[in-house]
């Protein structure tokens, strides 16, 4: 038996989606701009970059990291790297979540 209707949980997918992909690529550009062309910056995320990111990979840790990742890979590999780690962890954090409430996570 599902808590949640399909309609419902196919909106909030869909709306989870649409937030991760916005907010990921507004705060990708926001910190990538702060670097100069070419340059490489080897800081970590700050208190508040982690935050957004833990926001963002709630609604959809899929595409946030997509989108982080290959955005920062080559001029902020740090972030990157710690991006990339809590979007895997908040992905493991949904499936077990969906799991015992019994909604379904579907992939798509």
């Amino acid at each position: 038996m599902h808590i949640i209707s399909k309609s419902t949980s196919d909106l909030i997918i869909y709306i989870g989606i649409v937030v991760s992909i916005i907010g990921s690529i507004i705060i990708m550009k926001r910190i990538k701009a702060k670097l100069a062309v070419g340059q490489v910056s080897q800081e970590p995320l700050t208190k508040d970059e982690r935050i957004k990111i833990w926001i963002l990979a709630l609604f959809n840790p899929i595409w946030t990291d997509i989108i982080l990742y290959f955005g920062w890979r080559k001029s902020l590999p740090i972030k990157a790297k710690n991006a990339n780690l809590i979007c895997f962890i908040t992905f493991f954090l949904w499936l077990a979540l969906s799991y015992l409430i019994g909604f379904p996570v579907r992939i798509n």
